[in-house]
Protein backbone atom coordinates (compact mmCIF):
# COMPACT_ATOMS: atom_id res chain seq x y z
CA UNK A 1 0.00 0.00 0.00
CA UNK A 2 1.73 3.52 -0.94
CA UNK A 3 0.36 6.33 1.38
CA UNK A 4 1.19 9.89 -0.11
CA UNK A 5 1.24 13.09 2.68
CA UNK A 6 -1.65 14.35 1.62
CA UNK A 7 -3.62 11.54 2.20
CA UNK A 8 -2.68 10.77 5.65
CA UNK A 9 -5.75 12.05 7.76
CA UNK A 10 -8.41 10.00 4.89
CA UNK A 11 -6.00 7.39 5.90
CA UNK A 12 -6.33 7.79 9.75
CA UNK A 13 -9.98 8.47 9.60
CA UNK A 14 -10.37 5.02 7.22
CA UNK A 15 -8.68 2.79 9.99
CA UNK A 16 -10.71 5.01 13.08
CA UNK A 17 -7.78 6.80 14.57
CA UNK A 18 -7.35 10.68 15.20
CA UNK A 19 -3.64 11.62 14.75
CA UNK A 20 -2.60 15.50 15.49
CA UNK A 21 -0.92 17.03 12.18
CA UNK A 22 2.20 17.67 14.23
CA UNK A 23 3.14 14.23 13.98
CA UNK A 24 2.55 13.61 10.06
CA UNK A 25 6.06 14.31 8.49
CA UNK A 26 7.61 11.50 11.35
CA UNK A 27 4.43 9.11 10.04
CA UNK A 28 5.50 9.75 6.46
CA UNK A 29 9.53 9.09 7.32
CA UNK A 30 8.64 6.17 8.91
CA UNK A 31 6.60 4.45 6.30
CA UNK A 32 9.17 6.02 3.94
CA UNK A 33 11.29 3.11 5.83
CA UNK A 34 9.30 0.43 6.04
CA UNK A 35 8.17 0.69 2.49
CA UNK A 36 11.81 0.17 1.60
CA UNK A 37 12.21 -3.20 4.11
CA UNK A 38 9.26 -3.81 2.60
CA UNK A 39 10.51 -4.13 -0.83
CA UNK A 40 13.37 -5.84 0.42
CA UNK A 41 11.97 -9.02 1.59
CA UNK A 42 9.73 -9.15 -1.41
CA UNK A 43 12.67 -9.02 -3.69
CA UNK A 44 14.33 -11.57 -1.73
CA UNK A 45 14.03 -15.10 -3.84
CA UNK A 46 12.37 -18.18 -2.58
CA UNK A 47 10.99 -21.12 -4.29
CA UNK A 48 7.66 -22.34 -4.36
CA UNK A 49 8.91 -25.88 -2.62
CA UNK A 50 10.38 -23.88 0.50
CA UNK A 51 9.39 -25.13 3.59
CA UNK A 52 8.28 -22.59 6.29
CA UNK A 53 10.71 -23.36 9.88
CA UNK A 54 9.08 -25.08 12.60
CA UNK A 55 10.33 -22.96 15.21
CA UNK A 56 11.75 -19.80 15.53
CA UNK A 57 15.10 -19.57 17.80
CA UNK A 58 16.72 -16.37 17.31
CA UNK A 59 21.00 -16.44 17.50
CA UNK A 60 22.43 -14.85 20.36
CA UNK A 61 25.71 -13.62 20.25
Amino acid sequence: MIIHHKDLTLFFQNIGLTVSEQYHDGIMANITILSAYADLIDQFPLSDREEPAAEYEPNHP
